[in-house]
């Protein structure tokens, strides 16, 4: 194995990691059969919990495989390290692994080829050495197809996530084939259930398709109030020279323990002849600086410094929140039985900015050329409650569509129905689960269609139409996006085809530049928009439709109703969209031609109330950069 630079088009270079294949023996021929058909069937898998391979050839010297280069840590290292420092791993780190390496499976089990056919692709060799997690908190599965030998199979597959669950959360290896598996103390049952079940592929309650486990350790993570702890965060802490003090102090606190309980209870017995003391508490200190700052634990209150808690498993890791009025929380990652003094800086002085000057007016009989410099805002009505802005359509056109777009040609006189598959991130892999929705463009020689499509709403369309575009689109630039969306399209003849979009070709709209945003919404309060048709139309062939689309900050990304596919909705008179943590939304179309836009639509705003979800991450920070 060898760390390799691949020089591609216009001398980009990219490192990989470059691997020499030997063996075969005797089986050389058939061999290098199963070696090269696993190959060409890895070699199309694109998914971002997936190490993609990037080349396979043959030259003089044997078979070679080029794949991404993964810098972190493998589950095998992280298991060891825990071992070693003699931690468990959270539960929620365990099962946020095992969840992603189930979305990584259902894609692979799932894939199928440019006819339809299914094609699924089983891993075979699923080990805690083949699963590493970046320094960013990505879970990536490597090797994809290349550890199995024959007969690997989905089945396989998911009993191979079943062992590597159980080894996160005992940090035990599981028993031989067959072995019963017993309740784990401390282990969550409903957990511990879903594991027993992956181990054992011939009860009638194994899973049966990956997705499925997908959604039961989603579904666990989702009742269990999920985590503030990052895989990224708890990796860097525990991989840590810190960590390492710390398990050497609790070493040594056990110790001394030991020695000191075996002297009372001898002592007692001298005494009483059966006097025994209890077991001394573990206590978990927080001090700081000033002294009466709220502490928060897991996003819970727990009381201000100076802090002493005895209810903090010791070793176990936590989020701490602590704060003070005036002053600037600190966030960190703390485990019980140990001391933490936190020093707390003021906020800075607000800094006074000299008001912007006064434009001139326009001369007489001017106008704004642009009609994106109209400013439009949400309007209380005369109904409680109730929020409205006029949308003239000459104002909603997105100017900036360009050529970042994947495109299909569609048979005109059948009916289509198209798939998404895969998924993505903005932000890296900050945010996470990913996201699956773009935008989708239909065009006819009488009639136009758009809106937004995701795994979880498919798209139907009738007959009429001869090309479909699909693009993706973010107020910030795509550099840090990770991940591709493929659309599987089959007419009704039963004839597939299907186009890749890799989000980093996302396109750049940041509001008011190329789209329309609308302010005046309450960010605590959750929105529900609805659109009136007032006479507007885009085009000849169009109904009426609207695309908005919520910010998306890190925190925003899975908190939302609906997830991260939420974060951009198409919507139409008749129907409704919820909107929250939004003080305001972009709204715009998808028109090449806005020459023939007229009239104008109503947005209407609901409020719902707080949000059931508040943010506590949100908070308001006051930024002072080169004095401006």
């Amino acid at each position: 194995v060898f760390l390799a630079e691949r020089i591609g088009a216009e001398g980009v270079r990219r490192e990989v990691l470059f691997t020499r294949i030997r063996g075969g023996g005797r089986d050389g021929a058939a061999w290098r059969g199963r070696l090269l058909r696993a190959a060409r069937s890895a070699v199309d898998l694109s998914h971002g919990n997936i190490a993609q391979i990037v080349d396979v050839g043959e030259d003089e010297d044997g078979l070679f495989l080029a794949s991404e280069l993964v810098r972190g840590w493998s589950l095998e290292e992280i298991l060891n390290r825990a071992r070693a420092l003699g931690l468990k791993l959270p539960p929620e780190v365990a099962v946020e692994m095992g969840r992603e390496v189930a979305r990584a499976l259902a894609y692979a089990h799932d894939i199928r080829d440019e006819s339809g056919r299914a094609t699924p692709v089983a891993h075979g060799g699923l080990i805690p050495r083949r699963v590493v997690v970046t320094e960013d908190g990505q879970v990536k599965v490597l090797d994809f197809g290349f550890g199995a030998a024959e007969g690997a199979s989905p089945a396989g597959d998911l009993k191979a996530l079943g062992r590597l669950l159980y080894e996160a959360l005992t940090l035990r290896r599981p028993g031989s084939a067959g072995e019963e598996v017993g309740p784990a103390p401390r282990i969550d049952p409903e957990l511990w259930a879903l594991v027993s079940r992956l181990l054992d592929p011939a009860a009638e309650t194994f899973p049966r398709t990956a997705q499925e486990v997908e959604a039961e350790l989603g579904g666990w993570l989702n009742r269990h109030g999920g985590t503030d702890l990052s895989l990224a965060t708890y990796l860097a802490d525990l991989f840590s020279e810190e960590a390492e003090r710390r398990a050497r102090r609790q070493g040594s606190s056990r110790r001394r323990a030991i020695v000191l309980g075996l002297g009372a209870v001898l002592v007692a017995l001298v005494a009483l002849g059966l006097l025994l003391l209890p077991a001394g508490e573990t206590k978990t200190v927080f001090t700081s600086d000033p002294s009466g700052a709220t502490v928060f634990i897991d996003g819970k209150a727990v009381g201000t410094t100076p802090l002493e808690l005895t209810d903090l498993e010791e070793g176990r890791p936590h989020v701490a929140l602590v704060e003070a009025e005036g002053f600037l929380p600190v966030k960190r990652l703390v485990v019980g039985g140990a001391s933490y003094d936190v020093s707390l800086s003021p906020l800075p002085s607000p800094v006074e900015t000299a008001p912007p000057p006064e434009e001139p007016p326009l001369p007489a009989g001017e106008e704004i050329a642009s009609t994106k410099m109209r400013a439009v805002a949400f309007e209380p009505t005369d109904t409680p409650g109730i929020r409205a802005v006029r949308l003239p359509v000459s104002l909603l056109p997105w100017r900036n569509v360009g050529i970042r777009k994947a495109c299909s040609k569609l048979k005109r006189k059948r009916a289509h129905r198209i798939a998404v598959k895969g998924g993505y991130h903005l932000y890296m892999h900050l945010t996470r689960p990913q996201a699956t929705s773009a935008i989708y463009v239909a065009k006819g020689p009488k009639q136009r269609d758009q809106g937004v499509i995701s795994r979880a709403h498919p798209l139907f369309l009738p007959p009429g139409f001869d090309k479909v575009c699909f693009m993706i689109t973010e107020s910030a630039l795509p550099i840090d996006n990770v991940g591709t969306l493929r659309f599987d399209i089959r007419d009704g003849s039963g004839h597939r085809t299907s186009v890749n979009l890799d989000s980093q070709q996302a396109i750049h709209a940041p509001p008011e530049v190329a789209v329309t945003n609308v302010p005046g919404l309450l960010a605590s309060h959750r929105w529900a928009l609805s659109l009136e048709d007032l006479g507007g139309r885009y085009g000849p062939g169009t109904s009426p439709v609207v695309l908005v689309r919520q910010p998306t900050g890190v925190d925003l990304w899975e908190e939302r109703e609906g997830g991260p596919d939420s974060y951009i909705q198409a919507l139409r008179p008749g129907e409704r969209i919820v909107v929250e943590y939004a003080d305001s939304v972009d709204v715009f179309l998808v028109d090449d031609d806005p020459s023939d836009n007229e009239g104008e639509w109503r947005l209407v705003a609901e409020d719902l109330g707080p949000s059931p979800r508040p943010l506590h991450r949100m908070r308001p920070i006051r930024l002072e950069l080169g004095g401006q």
